[in-house]
């Protein structure tokens, strides 16, 4: 009989990097197991069909719960902006025991400073306490998973398992210094204001601006950047043929941003802020990381269209498949319902 296994997801952008993780997840464990899809009604991610799924409405705790009670064992996707469905998830794991891997995605909350941050840190702080296996995305994700856990309990070292790539073109291309790229949600933790003052500075520069911005149309718009966002995977490999360099202005990174490791893949050159993740990212594909300020970012921009910096495209294919990276997930799993009768984490 085959043991049933539930993902809980509280994103539900039509697109994002933690999305497509989620698809491909789910893709991997239903091989395997009987595989339900525990998320918020009315998201609008790419799930793939023939997964059960419970949508979560109204704040249905019933809902919540009912799944937790049918599931053998339980993925938890999160990040450390920590939404209401992982927390409704924490607060059943305190009561129920089921055997649990939680996912971390980022390195760090993307507004510090919000009101809800610290709460936040403290409802994920109980999450890893109460999982059997914990997984960072990427070293940074890891490291900030140590600092949050530095005085509390936890059952288990954290795991590293990086994200990877869905998109991969290897038609080699010829690149020039015109064609800008900025790819990721229009936020200030994404950098889109600084690309919007990288237009302002390059205004009398012969140049093109593109800004995709993965899920959602922008709020403010700046007239020398054509936009877009939502693209078919058709649509973002043919951007990606005509770039000549992509902008990555990322103050707080993902653990591993899917846009920019898709670009890597894509052998688009990457020039963005060293910031976690990233800059250990862009270094390990031989592209540029510049301090985190947006005049260093504009200046290196400038010597770079004068000819004075050299970004290398770097290697298209040279980065996992997202798929060869979930494909693990099927035997953690498997190995932590085995466990169950003693200390799951000793098989780790």
């Amino acid at each position: 009989m085959r043991r049933r296994v539930l993902v809980v997801s509280d994103y539900g952008w039509p697109t994002g990097g933690t999305e497509q993780f989620t698809r491909s997840l789910l893709d991997t464990l239903r091989s395997a197991f009987d595989t339900e899809l525990l998320t918020w009604s009315g998201s609008a991610a790419p799930y793939p069909d023939g997964i059960t799924r419970t949508a979560v409405s109204n704040g249905d705790v019933l809902q919540v719960w009912s799944s937790f009670a049918r599931a053998d064992a339980v993925v938890i996707v999160t990040s450390f902006n920590m939404r209401l469905l992982a927390r409704q998830a924490e607060e059943v794991l305190s009561e129920m025991r089921v055997p649990t891997i939680t996912v971390l995605q980022t390195s760090a909350h993307s507004t510090p400073a919000a009101v809800a941050a610290p709460h936040q840190a403290r409802s994920l702080t109980s999450l890893i306490i109460r999982s059997d296996l914990v997984i960072g995305a990427s070293t940074a994700v890891i490291d900030s998973i140590n600092g949050l856990m530095a005085n509390a309990r936890r059952s288990a070292e954290p795991l590293l398992i990086e994200n990877g790539a869905r998109l991969t073109d290897l038609t080699p291309r010829r690149r020039g210094r015109r064609r800008l790229l900025y790819i990721g949600r229009p936020t200030p933790s994404k950098g889109y204001p600084v690309f919007l003052r990288l237009a302002d500075a390059l205004r009398d520069d012969n140049v093109e601006l593109h800004a995709n911005t993965v899920s959602i149309p922008p709020d403010v718009r700046h007239h020398q950047i054509v936009y877009s966002w939502c693209l078919p995977d058709a649509e973002l490999l043919a951007l990606f043929a005509v770039t000549d360099l992509v902008i990555a202005p990322y103050w707080r990174a993902d653990g591993l941003p899917l846009a920019l490791l898709e670009a890597l893949n894509c052998g688009v050159p990457v020039l963005g802020f060293d910031s976690p993740a990233v800059g250990p990212l862009l270094r390990r594909h031989s592209q540029i990381a510049v301090t985190c300020e947006t005049k260093h970012l504009i200046a290196a921009v400038r010597c770079w269209r004068a000819g004075e910096l050299r970004v290398h495209p770097p290697r298209p294919g040279a980065v996992r498949s997202l798929a060869a990276q979930t494909a693990g997930y099927v035997d953690l799993v498997d190995r932590l319902l085995k466990a169950q009768t003693g200390p799951a984490t000793s098989l780790f």
